[in-house]
């Protein structure tokens, strides 16, 4: 591409054209100056903000993880059924002493004890009793107990035992 004198004359005056309107942005830069240091400053002031927070944040932090270190560790403890095996050896050894009474395994450790008439009812009081005291470490619960005409499946004397054993397991519980 050639250039002309005439295109080198235009150039000239464009150059010209433009150093004279950039000196009136020269002359004007103060307030960019301004507005640069402005925004510099709120970045300054926005950083030290997001450090303190920051800062603030560890401090809590480390003194939650101090106090979770200073609580004690729990162990597990649940109660679980007795197994049918034993719980049948005891059933079969009360029902021995008690030939009136119907005695039943149920499922999660629960006996059925039952009687069809109602004088009946302090014998069955007294197998659920001796049940009861076969073990100490048996926690045993009266799930159902009920004297009268409308018992479960018409039976006068009703009641249902549940056996468990507390177990401590050495698992911790967290926190």
């Amino acid at each position: 591409m050639d250039k002309t004198p005439m295109d080198m004359n235009k150039r000239q005056t464009l150059l010209k054209r433009l150093f004279s309107r950039n000196r009136g942005l020269v002359q004007s830069s103060m307030p960019l100056t301004v507005m640069g240091t402005i925004v510099w400053v709120f970045a300054a002031f926005l950083f030290q903000f997001i450090y303190t927070e920051a800062t603030q944040l560890q401090k809590i932090l480390l003194e939650r993880y101090a106090l979770a270190q200073s609580m004690p560790a729990l162990p597990l403890i649940e109660n679980k059924p007795i197994k049918p095996d034993v719980l049948n050896s005891v059933v079969s050894a009360v029902a021995r002493d008690y030939p009136d009474i119907a005695f039943g395994l149920e499922s999660q450790g629960r006996v059925r004890v039952a009687a069809d008439d109602r004088e009946r009812a302090d014998d069955v009081s007294e197998a659920m009793v001796r049940m009861t005291h076969m073990s100490r470490q048996w926690l045993v619960t009266v799930e159902k107990l009920c004297i009268g005409l409308d018992c479960h499946d018409g039976k006068a004397v009703y009641g249902v035992l549940k056996f468990s054993r507390m177990n401590v397991d050495k698992k911790i519980i967290e926190n």
